[in-house]
Formats: structure tokens, sequence, C-alpha cells
């Protein structure tokens, strides 16, 4: 078995506006709002990534996560139809937590675990920052076959040491999900 390639495994979708910076985290290049709106989401090209990062805008208690201006980026109906299949996700939109309806539908859709946060969340624009310091050290301590639940506190000890004056947020993020899932590897044949 080889470690995942997260180029070809990897999923991003972020607002415009965050691109840059959710690029950095992912590894991958992300699906941008706009252009991308609530009708044109293909929530099938989740499907079977092993690690997925969203970088939406989020409101309190709304089975939507949005774009630049507003946009309706895509639904919690949507996420559900996808086959996740044990994918790890990192929300680091506004207004997450265990209770969210989008949290709620990755899980639905078989992922494993989804870190997320409650109440506004910040993070870079341009570049890694913020919450996107505790995403990044996630994702590489995921790659590295660590477990979500060891990655987490990793990422919130890295985050915390970046920002100290952001330990309210990073404490707000919490791993739902199974704990001890990692990061699927795939099968390579010659």
């Amino acid at each position: 078995m080889t470690a995942p390639t997260l180029s070809v495994l990897g999923f991003a979708f972020a607002a415009f506006s965050l691109k840059r910076s959710a690029a950095a985290v992912a590894g991958v290049q992300p699906l941008t709002s706009p252009p991308v709106f609530l009708d044109s989401f293909d929530p099938h090209v989740l499907d079977e990534r092993r690690f997925l990062f969203f970088k939406l805008h989020g409101l309190e208690g709304q089975p939507y996560w949005y774009g630049d201006g507003a946009v309706t980026a895509c639904s919690a109906e949507q996420l559900r139809t996808a086959r996740l299949d044990g994918a790890m996700a990192f929300a680091a939109n506004c207004w997450g937590g265990v209770g969210s309806p989008m949290v709620q539908a990755l899980l639905a859709a078989g992922a494993a675990a989804v870190v997320t946060g409650e109440g506004l969340n910040w993070a870079g624009t341009r570049r890694v920052d913020g919450i996107d310091v505790m995403a990044l050290a996630w994702r590489k301590f995921l790659e590295l076959g660590f477990s979500a639940e060891v990655a987490l506190r990793v990422g919130k000890s890295v985050a915390r040491l970046r920002r100290p004056r952001l330990a309210a947020d990073i404490a707000s993020f919490a791993l739902i999900g199974k704990k001890r899932a990692r990061l699927r590897t795939i099968e390579r044949t010659a």
C-alpha cells in the first residue's frame, strides 16, 4: 500500500476570494463559488475522494454553504447524495459544529470524520492563517498516517502557537465522527 496522492484524491470547495489559501491548505486547486452555485454544483465530484476541504461561508442553522456575494454554493440535500466512503473532511466555514445540517449531511454521505468549528471562524484569504494553520497541519498529519483525533490535537497545538489570539476560535473546533479514522490509502498496480 502507498500513501494517497491528494492531487488525485483530495478536493477543495471555496469561496472565490478564498481560493489561494484554500489551495495551499488542501494541496489541490479548489472548485470556487462563484462561478459554481447551487444549481450547477455536482455533489458527485466528491465521490470517493479521500480528503475534503471546505472554505465557504456559513450561516447559523442554515442547510447551505455560500460563496462570495452570498451566492448559494451547495446544500445539505446535495451533500447527502455524495458517496464519501470514509473520507476525512475539514469544514473551515463559519457556523459549523455538531448540530450543523451541513456537517450532518457529510456524515450521512459516509464521511468518517469531519472537523468543524462553531460560530465565526477566522482564516486567511490569500495566505494560510488562522484556522487554515490547523487545517493544514491536520491534513499533513493524516498523510503521515496519524488518526483523525491525534492529527487534530497536533493541528490545534500548531495553530495556538502561530495565532495565540485565536485560542477561543481554535478551541471551538471539534472532530465529529470516528476519532480513530485514518486517511485511506489506495492500492497501486504496475
